[in-house]
């Protein structure tokens, strides 16, 4: 990893842990650093240049009206770049207003949720996938977080009010439809052998016969579209990685806890759905499917991750607390991975750069130039590289 990309990461972590940590001492004041933390957030994932694997797919379809991209985005994505276009706005314009979105939604939707706000704030930027995902899933991490207010909502049988939220979910991402049937199923107390049998069995049988089904799906072309295709398919059902196993630890934890948790505080309910209906589309779409599809259902009930992990922590026993201490060691072990080995090439974590600069040769720093937000500019230079000024001819 280049030295400048580690000095971005740890200049962010660090400001954002001193952040959270006056949020929780100081009560008067924590206004401050609330306001400092999401300007924080927001700009690290809004000024990013070509960091996330889809970065370069909604560069194409901002820039080409006939890129295949754009074609398959919704009619509210394609109304936002008609109006950003007209006034001649630069893409970052674009990456700005959908980081605003999500983390100010995010965050207020974790402060009305959970009870120890900085633990959820925490969990939500080191819990990967969750804030460093919304690099990558950018439109359907807009509707995630449209979807984490449909779940109060829900419980005080606002259905109405949740119909709507529904509805402007899936106008941002199609894949939000799924919540219209698994919303409900979030709020159903399952038999704790249930829920376990079904674990189990999304671990050993269920990943062989789902590879071997939605193969010959595809390759007869009776499924096939933007998401699904031959290439998503992995070569093979892959192994059970230690990251796998930690979340299955993870769920079998929360489940044997569960009774003497909902006895305390009923409102948990849907949070410990959510966290084993995750666990459960995890194990099959990671070890069947690509990353880019495996993320794109669990992520809705991974959203609300972050508000168990703080209400559990806030009205439990210590060994609850000392669960999420473990917890938290491990998550972040996780993210740090993901960022800083080579596997995250794809999406280029590993080398975190700025819009304001733009470099050609990224990696050996050749030179910078200064960018304006407030136009698009014309390559000045032929290169058959994928720069930032070629999307923007």
């Amino acid at each position: 990893m280049p030295l400048h990309t580690t000095l971005y990461y740890i200049f962010f972590f660090v400001l954002f842990f001193l952040l959270v940590v006056s949020i929780q001492r100081d009560s008067y004041g924590k206004k401050i650093p609330y306001f400092a933390v999401v300007v924080l957030l927001i700009s690290f994932n809004g000024l990013r240049y070509f960091v996330g694997r889809d970065y370069h797919v909604y560069m194409d379809g901002y820039s080409n009206s006939y890129s295949e991209a754009l074609i398959h985005m919704e009619p509210f994505w394609k109304g936002l770049r008609a109006i950003l276009l007209h006034f001649h706005m630069h893409v970052a314009i674009w990456f700005l207003l959908t980081a605003a979105f999500i983390v100010i939604f995010v965050l207020r939707a974790y402060r009305k949720q959970s009870y120890f706000f900085p633990l959820a704030l925490l969990a939500f930027v080191l819990v990967y996938p969750l804030y460093v995902e919304t690099f990558n899933t950018v439109r359907q991490a807009c509707a995630q977080t449209v979807i984490l207010f449909t779940f109060p909502l829900f419980r005080d049988k606002k259905y109405w009010q949740t119909l709507i939220l529904l509805l402007i979910a899936f106008s941002l991402h199609r894949t939000a439809a799924i919540m219209v049937f698994f919303l409900p199923l979030c709020f159903v107390r399952y038999s704790r052998l249930l829920v376990g049998v079904i674990l189990i069995v999304g671990v050993t049988i269920l990943p062989y016969l789902l590879y071997a089904g939605f193969k010959m799906l595809v390759e007869s072309h009776l499924v096939s579209n933007f998401y699904i295709t031959t290439d998503s398919l992995l070569p093979q059902v892959a192994s059970l990685s230690p990251a796998i196993l930690f979340r299955l630890a993870i769920a079998f934890y929360f489940l044997y806890r569960q009774r003497e948790l909902l006895e305390k505080d009923a409102s948990l309910l849907p949070y410990l759905n959510a966290l084993f209906f995750a666990t459960f589309l995890n194990l099959l779409a990671i070890r069947v499917f690509s990353i880019g599809t495996a993320t794109r259902f669990s992520l809705y009930f991974t959203y609300t991750y972050p508000i168990l992990l703080s209400n559990v922590y806030w009205i439990g026993k210590n060994i609850d607390r000392w669960a999420i201490f473990v917890i938290f060691f491990f998550e972040i072990t996780i993210c740090v991975k993901s960022i800083y080995t080579a596997d995250s090439r794809e999406d280029r974590f590993y080398l975190y750069d700025t819009i304001f600069f733009d470099r050609e040769q990224p990696m050996s720093y050749p030179g910078k130039k200064k960018i304006s937000l407030l136009s698009p500019l014309k390559e000045k230079t032929p290169t058959p590289k994928r720069t930032l000024l070629c999307y923007l001819k």
